[in-house]
């Protein structure tokens, strides 16, 4: 969404409209010549935003709750699946597929940090949920994710997934779901030198090498 508004993202409270992403990308997205040039300098894999801070979802998701008669509107129509047409782009030439999926952020739905701000803060285009409701469609669409595209080699959480009551929950879905994927920024750890993080990008490539996940015990004793 960003990308087709030409920014670098949603700022706290401003929403753009789906036409701002609609409109422009069917006559933008070709995922055959990404995959062909991800293909061409030896990648092995390649990790597609489906969703970012904006909170626009580039699958059509099904997420919603049934008890309010509420449904996640912020996304492309039912036959424009940009995720399942990238899936099979990196499929055709042998690269495999990554997901990104920011946990923590959603302007759609006013979250910031992993919380749902205060209704009152809400603006037009912005929708109102409870931070359990919130929890839900969070793990509604990375089930959509985790569950409809084949094996993912990597999982992507940018600022972690520390989001009240869904932690847990998860990494339960993770481990059930898919196994053998590298994850990167799990249970909202922080990294605060530039030479930790390049350690753990030795050891991220070093686990997809060997088709194993990384694995690592936080200071709370949390295991990611």
């Amino acid at each position: 969404m960003a990308t087709t508004t030409g920014s670098q993202g949603c700022s706290a409270h401003s929403v753009p409209p789906v036409s701002a992403f609609t409109d422009v990308a069917p006559t933008k997205v070709n995922t055959d010549q990404w995959c062909a040039a991800i293909a061409s300098f030896g990648a092995k894999y390649a990790t597609l935003v489906a969703k970012h801070v904006c909170g626009f979802a580039i699958w059509p998701t099904k997420a919603g709750l049934p008890a309010r008669n509420w449904t996640y509107m912020y996304s492309v129509p039912a036959d424009r699946d940009i995720v399942r047409a990238f899936a099979e782009s990196c499929s055709g030439v042998g690269v495999q597929l990554g997901l990104y999926y920011s946990v923590v952020s959603n302007t759609y739905l006013n979250v910031q940090g992993g919380v749902v701000l205060d209704p009152s803060t809400a603006q037009p285009g912005q929708q109102v949920v409870t931070q359990e409701e919130y929890a839900d469609i969070v793990e509604q669409q990375l089930t959509e994710l985790w569950t409809n595209y084949g094996d993912l080699a990597e999982i992507w959480f940018d600022g972690g997934f520390a989001v009240p009551s869904l932690q847990d929950k998860l990494l339960g879905l993770l481990n059930k779901t898919q196994p053998h994927a590298c994850v990167f920024n799990g249970c909202g750890a922080y990294v605060e030198s530039q030479q930790l993080f390049d350690v753990f990008l030795v050891l991220l490539s070093v686990c997809h090498r060997h088709k194993a996940r990384l694995r690592f015990k936080t200071s709370e004793g949390r295991i990611s």
